[in-house]
């Protein structure tokens, strides 16, 4: 497994409080680790969910991003501004909102 490089806990670090949590309580397992409260409640429900493999490093890639513009929105903007050396500014008041279009999109 690929462990982050600034990870403060590795998964078989986060297990300790989130097992710990059944005998001594949130509060006194969370200090004990010295791992914030929010953090060790995260964990010990993740372990109740899904067991050992709950605890592993998650994606934090965003599932979406924003809307593509139209093609034909893209290569104005882009003559724009390579013939008429306009600002963002400018360009954005000539070609209009960036948005999603319903036709001949990426």
């Amino acid at each position: 497994m690929n462990i982050r490089k600034n990870a403060r806990a590795t998964p078989k670090d986060r297990a300790h409080p989130a097992r710990a949590i059944n005998r001594m309580g949130l509060k006194c397992a969370a200090a004990t680790s010295g791992i914030c409260l929010r953090a060790v409640r995260k964990w010990q429900q993740r372990f109740a969910a899904e067991g050992a493999l709950g605890l592993t490093d998650r994606n934090s890639r965003p599932r979406s991003g924003p809307p593509r513009s139209c093609v034909a929105k893209i290569e104005r903007a882009t003559t724009l501004r390579r013939t008429q050396r306009l600002t963002y500014i400018g360009i954005a008041e000539r070609v209009g909102p960036v948005q999603k279009c319903r036709n001949a999109c990426l």
